[in-house]
């Protein structure tokens, strides 16, 4: 019974205050809109690392006078290093094909010249490349060593400055959803704290009377609880819509194409929704605590 009065002693004070309520409720979703936002643009520029990360390889360059007879030995010991997922060899026969096609309307610069010019060769994949670059360094320099190889190429420079990026904006994320979500509990703490002041005479009638604190919060908590609920649901059910129009957008790029771009899962969406909830009626509780001098 106690419980159906302070739900209906809530929904009565929201109405009473319908716009302020309705306008406190807007800021939060929008706070948990922008959230969401941030989150999950680090999200798929994770994704976006990884997925050029996965097309990073070293190239192994031999000496030209090896004899073909040599490089099987090469690719043995390459197969053997731990962490290298796929070793491909390059024949010189490859490798000119390969340059043709690369230079395409410009490939009468070779006019003249054969396969014979260009070194054998191996690509290497790394297993989990991106999370791997210091170990991609290590075989690299490794195989630089070895009797027969002439030069070892691994481009992980722009890749390696990209992890960091997305590492760094990860941690970005963190510090903007603190804030908002502070924001958010301060902008809902000064809409209850308004309400309260408008029923200040009737709380002291209450408290007369004898209502408990319990009693006397409770309607003040549960429509925190509302505006904090309420709101993130809105917001990100408002940024799912945005992704997924966005989405649409950018995969008419074709450097977008083949990457997954994906929204936060069931787990991050409840964990958004819940730390709201209790930011907001933490907030308010503390404030309501030091007002009514609990």
């Amino acid at each position: 019974m106690t419980f159906n009065i302070i739900i209906k002693k809530a929904f009565k004070d929201i109405n009473r205050n319908f716009a302020p309520q309705i306008i406190t409720t807007a800021i939060v979703s929008l706070f948990i809109f922008i959230l969401v936002f941030y989150d999950v643009l680090s999200l798929n520029l994770t994704r976006f690392v990884d997925r050029f990360g996965r097309e990073l390889a070293i190239v192994i360059f031999l000496e030209k006078d090896i004899s073909p007879t040599e490089v099987p030995k090469y690719y043995e010991k390459m197969s053997k290093i731990k962490d290298i997922k796929k070793v491909t060899y390059i024949s010189p026969e490859e490798a000119y094909k390969r340059l043709e096609e690369n230079l395409k309307e410009e490939k009468g610069v070779l006019e003249g010249l054969n396969h014979n010019f260009l070194p054998h060769s191996f690509e290497i994949e790394i297993s989990q490349a991106i999370q791997n670059l210091e170990r991609i360094q290590d075989i690299a320099k490794e195989i630089e060593g070895w009797k027969g190889v002439s030069k070892v190429l691994y481009g992980q420079e722009w890749i390696q400055g990209l992890s960091i990026f997305a590492k760094n904006a990860r941690i970005f994320v963190y510090l903007v959803a603190l804030i908002l979500l502070f924001t958010a509990a301060f902008v809902v703490t000064n809409a209850i704290n308004s309400l309260v002041y408008h029923r200040r005479e009737e709380v002291e009638i209450m408290r007369l009377i004898g209502a408990t604190n319990f009693f006397i919060i409770s309607p003040f908590i549960f429509v925190a609880f509302l505006q904090g609920f309420v709101g993130s649901l809105t917001g990100v059910i408002t940024a799912f819509f945005a992704f997924n129009k966005l989405k649409e957008f950018l995969y008419t790029s074709p450097l977008l194409m083949d990457i997954k771009l994906a929204f936060l899962n069931i787990n991050e969406i409840f964990s958004i929704l819940f730390i709201s909830v209790i930011f907001c009626v933490s907030g308010t509780y503390l404030a309501l605590r030091k007002s009514l001098e609990l």
